[in-house]
């Protein structure tokens, strides 16, 4: 298993349809288009046993990769994330391991995603997901210290392509708000 640690810059924001089509169109056409995915991310909610937020560890699964991801937030703003590749399969035994440690509850999110590399910077675009479609524009630092301006990269990106990312409080409410929707009736947005 290889395991990296990483600090993860990463801003997000709303796309309807017509916008998914216009960037697909224009990050393809000006930037590298890295791949389409259809994904499942296991979102593992809170563990009072080991004192861990919910959304922290994640199995994320598409057609190339199984992985566990755990995120953790800093005292510094981004978010240092930890993967460890699977082997092909072993997703099922991972969600079992951690339901055995006190990770009792979780949610299997799908979603469909085309990735990009644009100037520096990796554009996902989703959609079939449970807060609906929009964009994470993501850069990966070292240290604390080149997160600013990564934060100001990305935004001046988002800006160019015409889009608007959320503030962080924007997408918590927005992220809550369709997370408990689909907690109640099962459908995506």
């Amino acid at each position: 298993m290889k395991d990296k640690k990483q600090i993860e810059v990463e801003l997000r924001g709303p796309l309807s349809y017509k916008n998914l089509k216009f960037l697909s169109t224009t990050l393809k056409k000006e930037g590298k288009f890295l791949g389409r995915k259809k994904q499942m991310v296991i979102f593992f909610q809170e563990n009072k046993i080991l004192n861990l937020p919910k959304d922290s560890l994640r199995i994320i699964k598409d057609q190339n990769s199984e992985k566990v991801c755990f995120k953790l937030k800093s005292k510094f703003g981004a978010n240092q994330e930890f993967e460890f590749l699977l082997k092909r399969g072993e997703y099922k035994k991972a969600t079992v391991f951690f339901q055995s440690i006190g990770f009792v509850n979780y949610t299997v999110s799908p979603a469909l995603r085309k990735d990009f590399l644009y100037k520096g910077a990796t554009f996902s675009l989703k959609w079939e997901c449970i807060i609906g479609p929009h964009f994470e524009a993501e850069k990966i630092v070292n240290n604390k210290n080149e997160i600013k301006k990564a934060e100001k990269r990305l935004s001046i990106l988002i800006s160019e392509l015409g889009l608007k990312a959320w503030t962080k409080k924007e997408y918590l409410k927005h992220k809550d708000y369709y997370w408990n929707l689909f907690r109640k009736d099962g459908r995506l947005k």
